[in-house]
C-alpha cells in the first residue's frame, strides 16, 4: 500500500478539542455520570465530552461529538466517509438500540468491533485509498450512555480507581469521544503523519491475536507505544505478554485512558490522533508496568495496539516514516472452533451453519453486514441486568467472530451496521479489488444470506 498521511484531526473528548490538547489545556477530571446509577454500581463518574449539553442523550449526543470533530476538520467535504461505532448512540432502550445506527445521520454503514471499531474503520479508508480514492475521511463517535455503562457493569470491568498495567488493575471509568482524521495520499516532504494499515485479527482458541496482529506492523521500529490498560490485572498481563512477544522492554507503553477514559468504539482512533498529533498520554501515578516495562512516552514512531473485549485485535504505526504493514490473511484454514452456549437463536443458526458455507481456501476478508443490531431474547436478563455472555452476544462484532471461529479463519472479520446499498457498494468493490476475496454474510430481520 502506498504511504498515507493524516492531514487533518478533529476532536471532541473530555480534554477538548484537538486545538485544546495541542495547547496543552489543563487536564478535567471524571464527573459523576448525568444519570442516577444503581445503587450496585462500581463506578459512578465518567469522562463526559467538553463543550457538549449535557442534556443531549443518545442519537442526538452523538451527532453533537460527531459535528464538533467534523467541524475541526479543514479541507473538503465531498469526499467518502467511514464511520465507526460500537454503541451506535443507543441508550438504555431495546428501541433505541434497534434503531440506533440508522439515526445518526449518515448514510454509510458503520463499522462496529468494539474498542477496535476505530481501526476497523480505518482500515476500510485505508483501503479505498488503496482502491483509487484521494482522500477518505474516518470517523469514531461513542457517547456516555446508562446502556453502555450498564452492560460494562454486568462484565464488571469498570473502576473508580484506574490502575492501569499495575498488580491492583480492577477496571476503567467511561468516557466518550469524537474523533474525525482526514487521509491523504502522502507526498514527499509534506511533513505530515503517516499511518501504516492496521493488522486485523481475532483471538482464537490458542492463538492470542495481539501477538499475531503485533507481528505483522513494523513493531520494531516503535518508540513509543500506545496501548489499553483496561484492566483487570489478568487482562492487562495477556495484553503486556503480546507487547513483550515483539517489542523490546525499552520501548515506554501509555494509555488514553486516565486521561479521556475509555472511551468504547472511539477509544483506537483516538490513539491514533494523539500519536498523529505527536501528544503521547502521560501515566501520572505509576512509573513501571507489572512486568516492569517502563510507563511513559518517547519522540519516534508510535505503534497503537488494541484487543477488544471480545477479542478482536489490531495494530498499527504511527510517525513520521512508517513502513508496510503485513496483511494477516492466512493461506489456510486453522482448527475450527465450536461455538459458545449462545441465547440469540439468529446465532445460533448463523453457527450451525457457518462451516457449511466456508470457501475452499481462505478470503482476503469476512465482512458482516447487519440491517440492524440484534437484539437479547426476553429470558437474557436477570434483575433487569442482562447476562454477561448475552452483552457481547448484541455486540455487532460478535458476529463476524462467531463466523470467523466456526471457518478457523484468522483473517480481516469485520461488522458494517446500517448503510444503504449506494454507500455500502463502493467499500465492498474496494476491498475486492485490494484484498482479493472477500465473502458477505447479510443479515436482515431474523434472516441471513451470504454473497461470494
Amino acid at each position: 500500500m502506498n504511504p498515507v498521511a493524516v492531514a487533518g484531526i478533529g476532536l471532541c473528548t473530555a480534554q477538548g478539542s484537538a486545538a485544546d490538547i495541542r495547547a496543552g489545556s489543563p487536564l478535567a477530571p471524571p464527573r459523576a455520570l448525568p444519570w442516577s446509577p444503581s445503587p450496585r454500581a462500581t463506578c459512578t463518574v465518567g469522562f463526559a465530552a467538553r463543550g457538549i449539553d449535557p442534556l443531549l442523550r443518545g442519537s442526538a449526543r452523538w451527532q453533537a461529538l460527531a459535528r464538533a470533530a467534523l467541524g475541526e476538520l479543514e479541507g473538503r467535504r465531498d469526499v467518502p466517509i467511514i464511520v465507526a461505532s460500537c454503541n451506535g448512540g443507543a441508550d438504555e432502550d431495546e428501541v433505541a438500540w434497534r434503531s440506533a445506527f440508522a439515526s445518526l445521520g449518515f448514510d454509510a454503514p458503520v463499522a462496529s468491533a468494539a474498542c477496535a471499531s476505530g481501526l476497523h474503520a480505518l482500515w476500510l479508508a485505508l483501503t479505498r485509498i488503496e482502491a483509487g480514492e484521494q482522500e477518505v475521511i474516518v470517523l469514531a463517535v461513542d457517547v456516555l450512555s446508562r446502556a453502555n455503562h450498564d452492560n460494562f457493569e454486568v462484565l464488571r470491568v469498570l473502576s473508580m480507581e484506574p490502575a492501569p498495567w499495575q498488580p491492583t488493575s480492577s477496571g476503567f471509568v467511561p468516557g466518550e469521544a469524537a474523533v474525525a482524521l482526514r487521509l491523504v495520499r502522502a507526498c514527499e516532504g509534506d511533513g505530515l503523519a503517516r499511518v501504516s494499515i492496521p493488522a486485523l485479527a481475532h483471538d482464537r482458541d490458542a492463538v492470542d491475536a495481539l501477538a499475531e496482529v503485533l507481528s505483522a506492523v513494523p513493531a520494531r521500529d516503535a518508540a513509543a507505544i500506545i496501548g489499553q490498560g483496561t484492566g483487570p490485572v489478568a487482562t492487562d498481563e495477556r495484553e503486556l505478554a503480546a507487547l513483550r512477544s515483539v517489542v523490546g522492554e525499552h520501548v515506554p507503553l501509555a494509555t488514553a485512558l486516565t486521561s479521556f477514559g475509555h472511551t468504547v468504539g472511539a477509544s483506537s482512533l483516538l490513539s491514533v490522533a494523539l500519536a498523529a498529533l505527536d501528544v503521547r498520554p502521560m501515566l501520572t501515578d505509576h512509573r513501571v508496568a507489572v512486568d516492569g516495562r517502563r510507563l511513559g512516552t518517547a519522540t519516534g514512531t508510535t505503534l497503537v495496539a488494541c484487543r477488544a473485549l471480545g477479542g478482536a485485535c489490531a495494530a498499527l504505526t504511527v510517525g513520521s516514516q512508517t513502513s508496510r504493514s503485513r496483511p494477516v490473511v492466512p493461506t489456510t484454514w486453522s482448527t475450527a472452533s465450536p461455538p459458545p452456549a449462545l441465547r440469540i437463536p439468529l446465532l445460533r443458526t448463523i453457527a450451525d451453519e457457518a462451516l457449511a458455507h466456508r470457501p475452499a481456501v481462505p478470503p482476503g476478508a469476512l465482512i458482516v453486514r447487519l440491517d440492524e443490531p440484534l437484539v437479547p431474547p426476553a429470558d437474557a436478563s436477570i434483575g433487569g441486568r442482562l447476562l454477561p455472555s448475552v452483552a457481547l452476544e448484541i455486540t455487532p462484532g460478535f458476529v463476524a467472530q462467531l463466523v470467523a471461529r466456526a471457518w478457523g479463519y484468522g483473517g480481516p472479520a469485520l461488522c458494517l451496521v446500517g448503510g444503504s446499498d449506494d454507500a455500502w457498494l463502493p467499500t465492498l468493490a474496494a476491498c475486492r479489488r485490494v484484498h482479493g476475496t472477500v465473502l458477505v454474510l447479510h443479515v436482515h430481520g431474523r434472516g441471513f444470506g451470504w454473497i461470494a
